[in-house]
């Protein structure tokens, strides 16, 4: 770190400034945390479903392949920042930027033919390269208010990182899978352009490999998919990184721009501070048999939800609504995988993609301390009361057509082993607390 506030040569800024520090920093750590006996080649026994004599049998089954090397993964990381202090220590802020390399990660090893007879062995097969910044900025003041000292403060904080895969067997670029390049949570989809409007619009547009009813018939008010490829079909290609037809990278299922802020206040005793925090950027899709999004459009025999009631929002005959209508000409399994002849909702879409950012005021506490000659009277150390409430409200787009889902318990990809979550879970709670604090 380099302290240039303390250097003769910013003299001049002595009535101003209080700290300017720069730091650089690097640091590499190990993980080890996997089974500490892949490297050994063992062979299991196993019971018989034999009887020899008066007992099972056992037999021993044949060893699996081990790789040839192991070591712990690695985590390598820069960074560099700054801390500013202004005015007194009234302006403070902060920023760092940094990069982190993570290597010989436990992964996947290159595909066997089935003839070898086993499973390919995991190993140190995989890398990461992490971008990520963080920034935060507080201000701190007093003034006298009715002759009592008012005090106030607000800090904020915003931070993000993004992830790309650097090294992975994939060797054809599979999108099922993990391939190198691939920037961790990216969503591949369809662009939809609109709902069909009429037959003539059905007939001059581009074939669907897939239909929207049990019947395989193109209706108006179904989903129309643009023809990004130009080849007059409809089709996700090879489904690998470089043959992807008409799907394209339509957002990114992981968290971006996560923001807090803290504001206090304190004035006679009277105290009050707001935590509040959220995601400024973050894409969604609801799972294809997700019945409290998709309703009748996943399972037939889901009630209608209130989001798919017959108004303006929903594409019907008789209105033809189709430059206007949200949620297409009704079809129950239209949105589930399970059913070969529909193929669209089970693939994201640029339609149907949700925008889970979202604000919740996650905590909101008023409080009062006793002056301390009156504790001192009742033979106290101190007295507060205090109103606490957790989680009152939340501002997010996702409850447009999601209400059902929480924008905070949606999963997102960190890596090799997790996936992106439905958001399908018990509901947070909000909760009120009045509390008494007293010192002896």
């Amino acid at each position: 770190g380099w302290r240039l506030s303390e250097e003769k040569f910013m003299g001049w800024s002595e009535g101003w400034l209080d700290n300017f520090k720069i730091r650089l920093s690097a640091g590499s750590m190990g993980n080890g945390n996997i089974d500490p006996y892949k490297y050994i080649d063992y062979m299991t026994l196993k019971s018989s479903t034999v009887v020899i004599g008066n007992a099972l049998g056992t037999y021993t089954v044949a060893p699996g392949a081990i790789p040839l090397s192991l070591t712990w993964e690695t985590s390598t990381t820069y960074d560099v920042g700054a801390d500013l202090d202004l005015f007194k220590n009234r302006l403070t802020m902060g920023f760092d930027w940094y990069r982190r390399y993570t290597t010989d990660m436990y992964t996947v090893g290159v595909s066997l033919p089935a003839v070898y007879g086993t499973a390919a062995p995991k190993g140190n097969n995989a890398s990461l390269k992490t971008n990520g910044w963080e920034l935060s900025v507080g201000w701190r003041d007093s003034f006298r208010l009715a002759g009592k000292e008012f005090r106030y403060g607000v800090k904020a904080m915003v931070w993000d990182s993004r992830t790309w895969v650097t090294k992975y067997i994939n060797p054809t670029g599979n999108l099922d899978d993990y391939y190198e390049g691939m920037e961790l949570g990216e969503m591949w989809g369809y662009t939809v352009a609109g709902l069909f409007r009429d037959q003539a619009d059905i007939d001059s547009s581009a074939t669907h490999d897939f239909t929207q009813a049990s019947d395989k018939v193109t209706r108006p008010g179904q989903v129309k998919i643009a023809d990004l490829d130009h080849n007059g079909n409809i089709d996700p290609g090879a489904f690998t990184a470089d043959d992807h037809g008409d799907l394209s990278i339509i957002g990114n299922i992981n968290p971006h721009y996560m923001f807090g802020v803290n504001l206090a206040a304190n004035w006679n005793g009277i105290g009050l501070s707001v935590f509040l925090q959220g995601v400024m950027k973050r894409d969604w899709y609801p799972s294809p048999d997700s019945g409290y999004f998709w309703g009748k459009y996943a399972r037939p025999f889901m009630w209608v939800l209130g989001i798919h009631n017959y108004t303006d929002d929903m594409y019907s005959e008789e209105k033809n609504n189709w430059d206007t209508a949200y949620w297409p000409r009704m079809t129950t399994y239209q949105s589930n995988s399970s059913y070969s002849w529909t193929k669209l909702l089970e693939i994201p879409n640029t339609r149907y993609k949700q925008n889970a950012a979202y604000l919740r005021v996650k905590n909101i506490q008023v409080d009062y301390t006793f002056p301390k000659a009156l504790c001192q009277k009742i033979r106290l150390g101190g007295l507060k009361i205090y109103l606490s409430g957790e989680n009152l409200f939340t501002f997010t787009p996702l409850h447009k057509y999601a209400p059902n889902f929480d924008p905070e318990a949606l999963g997102y990809d960190t890596d090799f082993s997790s996936t992106a979550g439905d958001g399908y879970t018990y509901p947070v709670l909000k909760s009120v607390t009045l509390g008494v604090n007293i010192t002896f």
